[in-house]
């Protein structure tokens, strides 16, 4: 059944709700020094994330603007999966590349992919870990 914009704001708000959210740029970090090199492009201490946890944070410039927010989860110790707006995609991805490229011939252990072979769904609300369990 439809529901307005209304209703189903309502209705996350109050409980869960399913999004497809797979426009966005998914993208994974991986190596022993994944986080160190985040570090070097986000504000946050990505490196004390502990592991199946998340914090959001913002992509800066050299100068410390703000380029483009993301959502960084830390899934072990040399993997990240990081989540930046599809429609900043085609400024954030170059920026991010040739700072991985200076990183790595400075010795640096990590290496990038982009999940664009993937599907990527949000579950918000509420009741979200309720929805989820048996």
């Amino acid at each position: 059944k439809g529901h307005s914009v209304m209703e189903s704001t309502k209705h996350t708000r109050t409980s869960a709700s399913l999004f497809d959210v797979s426009h966005m740029c998914g993208t994974g970090f991986f190596g022993a020094d994944a986080a160190k090199f985040l570090e070097t492009l986000v504000v946050g201490y990505i490196q004390g994330l502990a592991p199946g946890t998340s914090t959001l944070t913002v992509l800066t410039n050299e100068e410390g603007g703000i380029i483009d927010d993301s959502v960084v989860t830390k899934v072990d110790e040399k993997e990240l999966y990081v989540v930046l707006n599809a429609g900043c995609r085609d400024k954030d991805l170059p920026h991010i590349e040739g700072h991985l490229a200076a990183f790595k011939a400075k010795g640096g252990d990590v290496d990038m992919h982009v999940y664009d072979e993937r599907g990527l769904v949000a579950l918000q609300g509420p009741k979200a870990m309720e929805a989820l369990q048996p």
